[in-house]
């Protein structure tokens, strides 16, 4: 029977600049601290950075160590002192934790002030593990996918608070059939809802799911009050999907001036989607399955084209029609000598030809490189 389970800890001390103390013993850390602070004659105390345990801890500590000294950071090859950053120390431990196959990782230790602070040196490793977590989990790079593996690092990078990895692993639990735990994605978007608002909108989605009407309003209200991403890319599809679900009248319309700015990142992500179909069927040919998801991708743009009639009227801009090729796509629309040019599922789906100086109104937005489209358009 194996009895050199213990811990392995990670201390620094105010008088040693620079260095990191890294050892190992069969009882309680912080015990330690104090035999060592009153022993070694250094007139400040040592603090207990972190610590994991081992089922042996003779060989973890060889490992970390022989990590450390390989990489050069060993200072004196007969003493556990090193010349290292924190995190480099960290990493090395939760190097040992992963490589010897001990499982998860403590919970991160409070004596270190400030430990779960953003800038705090665990967020470099939390952010490491979570890279390679995403690598693991999607295949990406020259990674083999194994989600298993990527499961894991995220969990350990959850252990470790970092922000991102509340939204990440709730949809993971929430969507991946092999993983799927609602209650417990529910859960996460719970926690991450206090910093990263995209939970909010992952909880109304859950809640849509389960015909929790109210719930799920509520919960989109609070995504769009809350000072989320902006970025147009995360705008689109989670505006999409609200649009989706007010559709089919599972949640409740919130106050428009919240979302209006944002109706034109939601037209350009159901755009992108007929895009996509569009070139996938010139690929591989039309099929009834494609026409169905043509189809359905048109009926939520005009549900949103809906939304704007009817509430955005003053957004609407009138003009006169410049070019109309559909096989060239070159259409534009001139208003007051600026032009603009045809959002591209307008030009498929447009069901007259235009000629050129007819009038016309249409809604506007520009793209992230300034282009200015004309989408919704309507005869006059």
């Amino acid at each position: 029977m194996n009895n050199n389970n213990g811990w392995i800890y990670l201390l620094t001390n105010p008088s040693m600049d620079g260095m990191i103390k890294i050892g190992k013993t069969n009882r309680d850390p912080s015990d330690r601290v104090k035999e060592l602070s009153s022993a070694t004659g250094v007139p400040t105390p040592f603090i207990l950075i972190y610590k994991e345990h081992f089922a042996d801890c003779d060989v973890a500590e060889k490992h970390v160590h022989t990590l450390l000294e390989i990489n050069n950071f060993r200072l004196s090859s007969n003493r556990e002192f090193f010349v290292a950053p924190i995190d480099i120390g960290i990493s090395a431990i939760i190097d040992a934790k992963h490589s010897l196959g001990e499982g998860d990782l403590v919970a991160v230790q409070p004596e270190y002030g400030g430990f779960l602070d953003f800038e705090a040196p665990s967020y470099s490793i939390a952010k490491e593990l979570f890279t390679v977590a995403e690598k693991h989990f999607y295949g990406l790079e020259n990674y083999v996918q194994d989600k298993e593996e990527g499961l894991r690092l995220f969990q350990k990078a959850y252990k470790l608070r970092y922000e991102p990895t509340y939204l990440l692993l709730g949809q993971i639990y929430a969507t991946d059939a092999d993983f799927q735990d609602k209650k417990r994605a529910r859960s996460l978007f719970k926690e991450g809802a206090k910093g990263t608002p995209e939970c909010f909108a992952e909880l109304a989605i859950l809640s849509a799911e389960e015909l929790h009407r109210e719930n799920a309003s509520k919960y989109w209200t609070q995504y769009y009050c809350s000072g989320y991403d902006r970025d147009p890319t995360k705008l689109g599809r989670y505006g999409a999907i609200y649009i989706y679900l007010l559709k089919e009248d599972k949640v409740s319309l919130v106050d428009l001036d919240l979302i209006k700015d944002d109706l034109p990142h939601v037209y350009e992500y159901y755009a992108q989607q007929l895009r996509d179909i569009v070139e996938y069927k010139n690929r591989v040919g039309a099929t009834e399955a494609l026409d169905n998801m043509f189809n359905k991708e048109l009926a939520k743009i005009d549900f949103l084209n809906y939304l704007y009639n009817g509430h955005f009227k003053d957004q609407r801009v009138e003009g006169t029609v410049a070019t109309f090729s559909t096989q060239s796509l070159d259409c534009t629309i001139l208003n007051h000598n600026v032009r603009y040019f045809f959002d591209l599922c307008e030009v498929l789906c447009f069901p007259k030809i235009l000629n050129k100086n007819q009038r016309v109104e249409f809604t506007s937005y520009e793209t992230p490189h300034d282009i200015k489209l004309a989408y919704n358009i309507k005869l006059l």
